[in-house]
């Protein structure tokens, strides 16, 4: 759901990355004022208060571990919470993959496209010893 504007106001609190309790279904639970993600076993989830689409992009792209572009022209923020199972190929995987949470928890949907990405390549390195 879209963040309310008095929350998003410049200089509001933003709410403190806390560890979060498992509820007894194996998903994480966030309670007031927490945000984050986690995950324990084949059970993830997350929560972020006031979060912008270009954000959330680049979070997908941490748990996915790809580049995720936001294209969704959206430019306010919005309350997630997302529940998944990060490996839905277990045979015990009983929950959503990324993909299906995203599309039916948020109504969004990842494409996948080429595109040109940005890439600093490191050619050569040299150790230069310091005095101490």
């Amino acid at each position: 759901s879209e963040s309310s504007p008095d929350a998003a106001a410049p200089g509001a609190q933003l709410p403190k990355p806390v560890t979060p309790t498992w509820g007894a279904d194996g998903y994480p639970e966030f309670g007031p004022g927490a945000q984050g993600w986690a995950m324990s076993g084949n059970r993830a989830g997350a929560h972020w208060p006031r979060i912008t689409m270009p954000n959330l992009a680049v979070q997908i792209s941490r748990w996915r571990g790809v580049p995720v572009a936001d294209a969704t022209g959206l430019s306010g923020a919005y309350d997630v919470s997302l529940r998944w199972v990060p490996n839905p190929d277990l045979p015990e995987a009983d929950g959503p993959s990324i993909f299906a949470a995203l599309e039916d928890q948020l109504g969004l949907k990842l494409n996948a496209r080429k595109a040109t990405v940005s890439t600093v390549i490191v050619d050569y390195a040299e150790r230069v010893p310091t005095e101490n």
